[in-house]
């Protein structure tokens, strides 16, 4: 039974957990050290994509099949597993995609001279 609720609470946070907030922040964070345009750019995105596993993760009401099943453990334990995954994933996704793009912003800037540092 414990395998059976690990299982569906895996399924519904495959299903419905968004992690859109760790997207936008990871796409700011390297868009932010992309622009700096120095050699230890990578580190922030990255630093970042390490530390967006750490806050606790709420499960919304609307999210669950069932309601009854936030009271058993291994239901919350799977649920939390996969949306931790899709927080480092996605916080990944958008902090390479943010530095692509701070670095090309600065290369483009530096090369028309209007940066200069």
């Amino acid at each position: 039974d414990e395998m059976r609720y690990f299982i569906y609470g895996e399924k519904d946070a495959d299903k419905n957990f968004k992690a859109n907030g760790c997207l936008a922040l990871g796409a700011a964070v390297g868009v932010l050290s992309g622009l700096s345009g120095s050699f230890l750019c990578p580190i922030p995105p990255f630093a970042f994509t390490v530390l967006s596993g750490l806050p606790k993760i709420r499960i919304r009401h609307e999210t669950v099949t069932n309601l009854d099943w936030l009271t058993h453990e291994p239901y919350l334990m799977g649920y939390e597993r996969v949306a931790r995954k899709k927080r480092k994933i996605k916080s990944l996704i958008g902090g390479g995609a943010g530095l692509i793009i701070g670095l090309g912003t600065f290369g483009v800037l530096q090369s028309t001279g209007n940066v200069t540092w």
